[in-house]
């Protein structure tokens, strides 16, 4: 930048600046005057836009920041669900896989007694009156059948394997 005062010369006062070969201008240069104060309020302005950018950048960079954080946040709050809710999911897969089990077994049971009482209802009614009113053989069949029952009922460690015995048994 450069920087020339007006001066006056002759009786008409004619105005000139002068520029020498050391300014850098060459022949046919357009040059743009201002006059001290718009120079300085142009420069003011760009100084402000200048603080203005820095101050939006700095906002830019806290916000960028931020969120850096918030992500970080975020994953570590997923970690810790996921590590909080895998053993309470894990214990409530066990008790289902349980649950199941018991059902499984409850159903055999089930089975079995159906099978049982319908052998047992086969064979009362297959006795004639003599069988029943003299030789008593409906009481040892119901007492067989409650015995059965009974072991059937209290078993509580029934399993698949001992199914297949047991109706193996009633064919």
């Amino acid at each position: 930048m450069i920087r020339k005062q007006i001066k006056a010369y002759g009786k008409t006062q004619r105005q000139r600046i002068d520029l020498a070969n050391s300014d850098g201008f060459s022949p046919g240069s357009e040059v743009v005057l201002l006059t001290g104060l718009e120079y300085d309020g142009i420069m003011q302005n760009l100084d402000n836009l200048k603080k203005q950018l820095r101050d939006t950048e700095d906002k830019l960079y806290s916000a960028d920041q931020e969120l850096q954080i918030l992500h970080k946040q975020e994953n570590n709050l997923k970690k810790i669900i996921e590590d909080v809710t895998a053993p309470i999911d894990e214990r409530y897969k066990k008790q289902l896989e349980s649950k199941d089990q018991e059902i499984k077994q409850l159903k055999m049971q089930l089975n079995t007694l159906q099978a049982k009482t319908t052998q047992f209802n086969l064979e009362l009614m297959g006795l004639n009156t003599i069988d029943m009113l003299l030789k008593h053989k409906h009481k040892k069949l119901i007492h067989n059948f409650n015995d059965e029952i009974t072991i059937l009922v209290n078993d509580p460690k029934l399993n698949a394997s001992d199914v297949p015995a047991l109706q193996s048994d009633e064919k």
